[in-house]
């Protein structure tokens, strides 16, 4: 899986070179969108935050890696600029991506599903975001690859019917 980080220089490069096709988000005119796919065959949304029609300065992306108590779970990462940390990014574009996806999921028919985000033990600054966010952490992983401790935080979500 890749890092927040590293999908924040991917859309960065893409961004510059004019190859992101994206759309405008209607809820956030300065929020554009940008779906594919990524492993070959999982969904992911990239919400993407401009400044001044110029520069990517945040994102938030949601990637349907695999399913969770036989429910949809979407993966949830975020990054920020350095020189734009600090400044409530982060929880905003988290918090718009998964408002943003309820309704898409909703208009598909899928009511109930999850968000979980992983989280480095020392990341101290995604903690913040995280436990805004969702809350507690509900346990601790070590990514079989990368040997990095993380915290697990995940969430459940049912669209009123």
């Amino acid at each position: 899986m890749t890092s927040p980080a590293e999908e924040l220089r991917t859309i960065k490069r893409l961004w510059a070179g004019n190859r992101c096709k994206t759309i405008e988000l209607a809820a956030d005119s300065s929020i554009r969108v940008y779906c594919d796919k990524v492993g070959g065959n999982c969904d992911r949304w990239v919400f993407i935050m401009e400044e001044g029609n110029e520069d990517v300065v945040a994102i938030a992306s949601l990637t349907h890696w695999e399913d969770f108590e036989n429910l949809p779970c979407l993966h949830l990462g975020y990054a920020v600029v350095p020189d734009s940390q600090g400044k409530g990014y982060g929880e905003k574009m988290a918090r718009l991506a998964i408002s943003s996806i309820e309704t898409f999921l909703n208009n598909k028919g899928i009511t109930n599903w999850y968000v979980s985000a992983l989280v480095g033990v020392e990341n101290i600054k995604s903690h913040v975001i995280a436990r805004k966010v969702f809350g507690e952490h509900i346990n601790r992983s070590v990514d079989p690859v990368t040997k990095i401790e993380n915290l697990v935080f995940r969430q459940e979500y049912k669209s009123p019917t």
